[in-house]
């Protein structure tokens, strides 16, 4: 880890009161089970987590999500990796990491997360919601911190790119669709300096005409607001979610 990042983790514990711990999370192909560490602080918890099938549901799905725990264990930040994909932020960790952070250090400074509520489609609703306005904040912010937290998510779409060139769209659940949609308001507001921009925008647009549609909404809402204000903050989560939940 960078001196920056571990400076952004001392940051974090400090304004939170919590412990930031790292979890790798490990999938046996044979026996089809997530495997973590045996030991460090607050493992019961992250174990406890992992075995509700509404959050590996939605961990499989992603390359990272980040956990904040406040009970009598004392409190925690667990950064959980997705090792299973690792190897699309080969090389790119410390951007993966960076871009963890900014969702630990928006939550401990006041730029809450909906919560979780061990419901499958409620949580992927949330989480990308959350994703949508938290990732406006902490791109400004891992900027300011000189720190590039958008590696490792163009590398994985122009990956992405690659593996679907000549080949049709496949049918999408519900919360699928809302990643779509959380990760074409990504391009549109924090990729303009990709040469690829345009390509990706145009092979969306081609694939998923509706929900690039919904995410230029989105992005035509959010551009103009001040999210540094928390009541524009938490009015941007609302229209965010209720503008995710029209079909």
């Amino acid at each position: 880890m960078s001196p920056v990042l571990e400076q952004w983790q001392r940051e974090i514990e400090t304004a939170s009161g919590g412990l930031v711990v790292l979890v790798r999370v490990e999938t046996d192909p044979v026996e089809n089970v997530l495997r973590i560490a045996p030991q460090f602080p607050g493992r019961p918890i992250v174990a406890q987590r992992l075995s509700q099938e509404a959050f590996v549901v939605q961990f499989i799905r992603t390359h990272a999500m980040s956990i904040t725990y406040e009970g009598p264990e004392g409190n925690f930040h667990f950064v959980l990796l997705n090792m299973a994909r690792a190897a699309d932020w080969e090389g790119l960790e410390d951007s993966i990491l960076a871009h963890e952070f900014g969702h630990l250090w928006l939550n401990a400074t006041g730029f809450r997360s909906l919560p979780m509520q061990q419901d499958a489609l409620r949580d992927c609703l949330a989480i990308h919601v959350n994703d949508i306005v938290h990732h406006i904040l902490l791109r400004q912010e891992a900027r300011r911190r000189g720190i590039d937290a958008m590696a490792y998510w163009l590398n994985t779409r122009e990956a992405w790119m690659k593996s679907v060139a000549g080949s049709e769209a496949p049918a999408l659940d519900e919360c699928q669709e809302w990643q779509i949609v959380a990760e074409c308001v990504d391009a549109l507001m924090g990729a303009s300096r990709w040469p690829r921009l345009g390509e990706f925008l145009n092979l969306m647009r081609t694939r998923h005409p509706r929900l690039m549609d919904r995410a230029v909404q989105l992005r035509d809402l959010l551009s103009p607001l001040d999210l540094w204000d928390r009541s524009v903050y938490e009015y941007a989560l609302s229209a965010v979610s209720r503008a995710l939940s029209v079909q």
